[in-house]
């Protein structure tokens, strides 16, 4: 009888520990599972950022194209005025140029694969990406806005 009971508590000690380890496996999976959606999710977000920036980068070049043949024309005046607008339009050449520097050093040093054993590193590389996307997006898009209206004001 004796050994029939301490059977019964073996088992009840094995169901107990398989229990305690098979809930602790499930946190840790649902806490791993968080946080790969949150990596996914960042990483989506500088997917999205990264295309937004492209479709500004690639209107950079006409913009500069612009400039450039509005400076060659207003090399050949003489006078403020044309000091002036001189200094515009090499200022939005110049914002121009560094919009389309930052968004190509972004995208060449840009390493979607980093981190990728390592959740909580690849959250926080994603994170600081994802602000680097915003920021060189920003950039294009002012010195967009800066050069149109520039061109505008001349025509």
């Amino acid at each position: 009888m004796l050994k029939k009971h301490n059977m019964k508590n073996f088992f009840l000690l094995i169901g107990a520990v398989s229990f305690f380890i098979s809930c602790n496996n499930a946190e840790k999976k649902s806490a791993g599972g968080g946080l790969k959606a949150k990596a996914d999710s960042l990483y989506q977000e500088v997917l999205h950022g990264h295309d937004e920036g492209m479709v500004g980068w690639m209107k950079i070049e006409d913009k500069k194209k612009a400039i450039q043949h509005l400076q060659d024309s207003v090399n050949t005046l003489a006078g403020k005025a044309s000091a002036d607008l001189k200094e515009r339009l090499s200022g939005a050449m110049n914002d121009l140029q560094t919009a389309y520097n930052d968004m190509d050093s972004w995208m060449r040093d840009m390493n979607l694969d980093s981190a990728t054993d390592n959740l909580e590193q690849r959250i926080k590389y994603l994170t600081e990406e994802k602000l680097k996307a915003v920021n060189v997006k920003d950039a294009i898009d002012k010195s967009l806005k800066k050069a149109d209206s520039l061109l505008s004001s001349i025509k």
